[in-house]
Parts: structure tokens; sequence; C-alpha cells
């Protein structure tokens, strides 16, 4: 099926990039910091690809070129490299602290 939801379908902010375990007044925090929304964030942020590829693999009249196919994968393996790193940064930097 094609998705139900469309970017425009949606007026909302992102997420603030925020502690939520802290008990201190909600202060937008260095995106190379871990903190309970990054994950939310990252996923986020590469909605309109994910979007977009569902819409294109679902579609029921249509087929995509072999550009536009080769386009969608470098977008999206783009988009799962960059979460990639950023977890894998993450993941150090906690394992670092927990050395300490």
């Amino acid at each position: 099926m094609l998705p139900i939801i469309s970017l425009l379908d949606f007026d909302c902010k992102p997420p603030s990039h925020i502690d939520e375990a802290s008990k201190t007044a909600a202060v937008s925090m260095s995106t190379d910091i871990f903190t309970e929304t990054s994950v939310r964030i990252a996923l986020l942020r590469y909605l309109s690809i994910r979007l977009e590829i569902t819409k294109t693999l679902n579609a029921f009249h249509s087929e995509a070129s072999y550009d536009e196919t080769l386009r969608l994968g470098a977008e999206i393996t783009a988009a799962c490299r960059s979460s990639s790193r950023l977890l894998r940064s993450f993941i150090s930097s906690c394992s670092s602290l927990d050395r300490r």
C-alpha cells in the first residue's frame, strides 16, 4: 500500500535535541551529544527519502526508471551511512565515558 502520510500532512517541528531525563530546564544540546531524542531526530531527518521509496515501490501503475532507482538507492545508502556514523560516535563516546 502507498503510505498514508506525506510530508505535507503535518506542520509540527522536529523534536528538540534535549535530554528528556534531565530535571533542569530543557536546553537544546549539540547534535554530536547523544540524548534520548537522538534516534528520533535521525529517523525524522531521512523520513522524506523513506516515504519516497515506499511510494515508488508501492505505486500501482508506476514503474521507476533505472536512473530513479539508482538515485533513491544512493540517497538511502548515504542516509544509512550517515546515521550509522553518528550512532557509532555515540557508542564510542559512551564507552569512553564508562571507562573513566
